[in-house]
């Protein structure tokens, strides 16, 4: 609900807890394992932390998928990677995802993608840390293991997200571009690359979110607004406020033109 935000500090080696109202931050992993090179991030609603670790080091290499409690701070290690014999990396997820619910009893369901595989996994974790299961949920014939789902091989995979209906869209640093994903089957299906759809072309996408509904105006008809020639529709002009300041103006313009619309 955007109370409060959570980074994660690489250098630091800790999450930090930003309160939104005032700026004040609060490093909120005080002892447990320690969180070596954190990369990324996901939020259980009950606010405990997951975090995906990469030490890259050669002599000790490390990766690990690890819950802090937001009650106490106390860090765990839920997860080492590879979690099976038959994935010859020790290359932890570059994307996590979490479904989980309020009530701290159950289970978590975690998504997490991987770029050395490469491969979406779910993991199953209950909230005593303790891992129940987990399985490959779609990979091709370029995995390590067993392939699961049919359509192109992911490449590279940086970053994933499970809509509300419940399909998962991965984004592929390497294709690149972004695959939806059947959570059921495991089948695959290139949503937009360089070659699949119209607009600018990725050159090294990093990270990837859902969000509303690609707006249905032109720069053209946003600059007759300006001048006066012609009003937008609440709708519309809503929309048009592309970086949501309240004003429609040649900045959102701006923003148009470089996401290609």
């Amino acid at each position: 609900d955007g109370d409060y935000a959570v980074v994660a500090d690489a250098d630091l080696h800790r999450l930090i807890a930003v309160d939104l109202d005032d700026g004040d931050r609060l490093g909120f992993d005080a002892f447990g394992d320690p969180l070596n090179e954190p990369r990324t991030l996901a939020v259980e609603d009950h606010d405990n932390v997951l975090v995906s670790l990469q030490r890259d080091d050669p002599d000790f290499p490390f990766a690990a998928t690890q819950r802090v409690y937001s009650i106490d701070g106390y860090t765990e290690t839920l997860i080492t990677h590879p979690t099976s014999g038959d994935l010859e990396s020790d290359k932890g997820p570059l994307g996590l995802f979490v479904e989980s619910d309020d009530n701290i009893l159950t289970y978590d369901d975690i998504l997490a993608c991987f770029g050395e595989f490469p491969a979406i996994l779910r993991f199953q974790v209950n909230s005593f840390g303790a891992v129940i299961d987990h399985e490959v949920v779609s990979a091709g014939s370029n995995f390590d293991g067993d392939d699961r789902g049919s359509g192109p091989n992911f490449l590279s995979l940086i970053d994933l997200v499970l809509s509300e209906e419940d399909e998962i869209f991965a984004l592929d640093t390497n294709l690149p571009g972004v695959f939806e994903v059947d959570p059921d089957d495991g089948d695959r299906i290139i949503r937009a690359s360089n070659t699949v759809g119209e607009g600018p072309a990725f050159t090294e996408p990093r990270v990837l979110c859902l969000g509303r509904v690609v707006p249905d105006f032109t720069p053209l008809d946003v600059a007759r607004h300006l001048t006066d020639e012609v009003p937008l529709s609440s709708v519309k002009e809503e929309q048009a406020d592309i970086n949501d300041d309240g004003v429609v103006d040649i900045t959102d313009i701006v923003f148009m033109v470089n996401l290609g619309l």
